[in-house]
Formats: C-alpha cells, sequence, structure tokens
C-alpha cells in the first residue's frame, strides 16, 4: 500500500538519480511528471543544476517541495556530485529530501517492467572485480528490502533466486544472462527514485545536513601492493 501521504504533504517532487555514469532527473507535479536525461557521461556536474532549473521552469513552478535522491551505491565521484547537489538545492529551496538506493531505484524500475515479478535482485557492477547485489521481495504490493547491499566478487553472483534482476552487469559478467528468467540491462533513474518515494513513509523526509551518501565499498582505490599484484580496477 502506497503511502499516500507523502505525495500529499509534498506534491511537487524532484528525483535525481547520478551514482552511474549517466545521470536523469524527474519531477512530478499534481498534474503529471517531467523527465531528463542527459547525453553524455560524467558531466553530472555541468548538466545537473541546468537541467533542475528547466525542468521547473517548464513546470512554471519555483521549487519542489521535496527533494528525492540516489544515495548510491554507485561510482565515487557520481555519488558525491549527487548527493553534494541535492544537499545544496535543498538548502536554497529549505526543502527536505528522502534517500533512495541506487539498487532500490532498480528494484522498482524492474517491478514497472516487469510486473509479474515478486522477488527482484539489483546487480550493479562496482568494478574491482565486485558488484553491489541486494535483494527485494514484493510484499503487500510494496517493493521491500530483503538482504541489504553487499559487495559480491564477479564470479560469486550466481544462484540469485529471484523472478528478475536488473542492473548494469552484464558486460562483465558472463553468467549475467541466466541469473533469472527476465534480465533487465539498466541505470538506476530517476523515474525509479520517484517510483520508490511513494513507498517511502513521511517520517524518512530529512532536512538536507543529516544526507549522506552510500558507499558499501570503503575502500575506493588499490593499495601499491594490490596494484603491483596485478590487480584492475
Amino acid at each position: 500500500m502506497l503511502d499516500l501521504l507523502v505525495l500529499e504533504k509534498y506534491p511537487n517532487v524532484l528525483a535525481i538519480a547520478a551514482s552511474a555514469a549517466l545521470c536523469s532527473l524527474a519531477l512530478r507535479t499534481p498534474t503529471g511528471v517531467l523527465h531528463w536525461q542527459s547525453s553524455d557521461a560524467n558531466q553530472h556536474s555541468e548538466q545537473i543544476l541546468p537541467a533542475a532549473a528547466a525542468l521547473l521552469a517548464q513546470a512554471g513552478i519555483a521549487k519542489p517541495d521535496l527533494i528525492a535522491v540516489d544515495i548510491g551505491p554507485g561510482a565515487f565521484t557520481s555519488v558525491r556530485v549527487a548527493c553534494g547537489v541535492a544537499q545544496g538545492l535543498a538548502l536554497g529551496w529549505e526543502c527536505k529530501v528522502i534517500a533512495v538506493q541506487s539498487l532500490t531505484a532498480l528494484a522498482c524500475q524492474a517491478r514497472e517492467s516487469n510486473p509479474a515479478a515478486n522477488s527482484i535482485a539489483s546487480v550493479i557492477d562496482a568494478r574491482m572485480s565486485e558488484c553491489y547485489v541486494a535483494h527485494y521481495a514484493l510484499v503487500n504490493e510494496v517493493l521491500v528490502q530483503t538482504k541489504a547491499p553487499q559487495l559480491m566478487a564477479y564470479a560469486a553472483v550466481t544462484n540469485l533466486a529471484v523472478d528478475c534482476v536488473i542492473g548494469n552487469a552484464n558486460a562483465v559478467l558472463p553468467q549475467w544472462a541466466s541469473l533469472a528468467a527476465s534480465v533487465l540491462d539498466a541505470l538506476p533513474s530517476a523515474q525509479g527514485v520517484l517510483s520508490q518515494v511513494a513507498s517511502e513513509p513521511a517520517a524518512n523526509a530529512v532536512l538536507p545536513e543529516f544526507l549522506q551518501p552510500l558507499y558499501v565499498r570503503n575502500q575506493v582505490a588499490l593499495t601499491a601492493a594490490e596494484r603491483a599484484a596485478g590487480q584492475l580496477l
């Protein structure tokens, strides 16, 4: 059951997804949803602010009531930019923020593409021969995270036992196509972030200073010894 209180309390919601190489925005208003998708990779800091201004102008509103942002896990710099932009905008606009995991946004996208899927695994390439993986199940029409995000070695991403797998690890996992009956290639999107907002309790909206990125991996670079041993990013 959707928490309609969120939608009633915050009628205008700006969603930001920028944890991957491409970023996107979605602006939900009482009259509909406007979308923007970047065309160039890794241009988040140059593109997000002008794109947000253009969406607000198109919608005819000065500012949103709430910002929802993909906090990761994902590319380290991209996650930092996403959270920094969301904090800066929220402070300027004096609005609250809701944090949405990139893996949860993906799971929401999978549900929209495959409504019959009752169990979903989101898989994001974390590089360094590892993936970020989280599991979800449909409970009373709401996606519930049943296994929190974890790092898994490429070879260990098998036997996920779900109806659907979604993510961007197809290029690095030879076993990708066999992970589930339904396998979807996708990056976290602002639409996925926006879809999750309707399931969030209103209490999850916080002041921007409390927004924190989710890294999962604490080590973001190889040590000299690891490089010498031939490990690759």
